[in-house]
């Protein structure tokens, strides 16, 4: 399994205390490792649904730091769900998702070089550098652990976990990539009478009709890697779907309660309202940080999963130029069409499609959910 063993070892075993990785990637495991990589997140649930109850019955009907009461109970209440459903689904999915990486990395183009995926260190240490600025601005404004766990722990949980889903999709795409740079080396092939003398006509057209043929043969083996991927790839999505739209509910109440309060701030005037603003633009920084890793790497896989199509077409348009069509080029048509059947639009259980349009649908919501906000002046 490269892409857990390539997993940098601090990173790995954060995934694995936060429940994100719940699996061994030995190939016979034992009962014991079997074991312990389900108790390993035991601590962390169990630190946030103490902290939670302390902080909640110690500062119950007070305001908090980031955000007015009426949102932050929303708030609280959806990192509760969050979670609780974190906690069901990484134990449900545990060996789906194994074997789903077991066969993704069973999947190997060797019509070209694979292109190695590109270790994006800095998502995972620009995420770091927000979260410990947090960090630090929360306790040095005087907060407590049970408020740390309240508010820290199902932020960093769920934004990890789309860390680890962008490290899957960045390898998905990476063999996406490397299917359409072999189907791109096709249509940008020099056409065999530009190369030999005119007097060579016959030998050149039996090579004509091998090339063709070897052609035909090597896109409807790289078709079918592509089909395999693209299926292997709607499952994987799957299983991160449910804990994506949670996090989401999180996220929304989160983003919009800062917000109200950074409204709030800018009219009041206090004389605490740069330090207060400051926490607060931190603060925002990180869940929409997270909220952009997790469309671009989305959009980036499904926009090259969907360029397969367009290659394959600019082959056959390739022949049809040339009046070389007969029955196997021919078939190109039916690939195509396949391929254009089965373009790939991720999704959240159909609720929201995970692209740049949901980018724009929250903005948008974000906008009019203030609006309200601020005219009934309720905090």
């Amino acid at each position: 399994m490269s892409l857990i063993e390539n997993t940098n070892v601090i990173l790995k075993y954060f995934y694995k205390l936060l429940g994100i990785i719940q699996f061994t990637t030995d190939e016979d495991p034992s009962t014991i490792s079997t074991v312990f990589s389900h108790i390993y997140p035991i601590p962390t649930f169990a630190y946030f649904f103490y902290a939670s109850t302390i902080y909640m019955l110690k500062n119950d009907g007070t305001v908090s730091t980031y955000t007015s009461t009426c949102v932050e109970k929303i708030g609280g209440y959806s990192s509760l769900l969050t979670m609780l459903t974190s906690a069901v689904m990484f134990f449900k999915r545990t060996e789906q998702l194994k074997i789903c990486l077991l066969k993704l990395d069973s999947i190997q183009i060797y019509f070209a070089p694979n292109k190695p995926p590109r270790k994006k260190k800095w998502v995972c240490g620009i995420m770091l550098a927000i979260l410990s600025l947090n960090a630090l601005f929360f306790f040095w404004h005087n907060g407590d652990l049970y408020e740390f766990g309240f508010y820290f722990i199902p932020m960093i949980m769920s934004a990890y976990d789309h860390v680890f889903l962008n490290d899957i999709l960045t390898c998905v795409s990476c063999k996406f990539d490397t299917i359409n740079r072999c189907l791109q080396r096709q249509v940008n092939s020099v056409d065999l009478f530009t190369i030999f003398p005119l007097n060579r006509v016959e030998e050149v057209r039996s090579m004509k009709h091998n090339e063709i043929s070897s052609t035909i043969q090597r896109i409807q083996e790289l078709t079918q890697m592509h089909y395999a991927l693209i299926n292997l790839t709607i499952r994987i999505s799957g299983l991160f779907e449910t804990t994506t739209i949670m996090a989401m509910l999180m996220w929304f109440s989160y983003v919009i309660g800062t917000v109200y309060y950074l409204a709030i701030l800018l009219l009041q005037k206090t004389q605490e309202m740069y330090i207060e603003l400051l926490g607060a633009c931190i603060y925002l920084a990180f869940y929409f940080y997270w909220f952009f890793v997790m469309v671009v790497s989305f959009s980036y896989t499904q926009k090259k999963a969907n360029e397969t199509a367009t290659y394959v077409h600019d082959i056959w348009n390739k022949y049809a130029m040339n009046n070389e069509v007969d029955k196997r080029v021919r078939h190109l048509q039916f690939v195509s069409l396949r391929l254009l059947n089965t373009r790939i639009q991720f999704t959240a259980k159909d609720f929201f499609n995970l692209d740049w349009t949901f980018c724009h649908m929250m903005i948008a919501a974000i906008g009019t959910y203030l609006v309200i906000l601020i005219q009934f002046n309720n905090p």
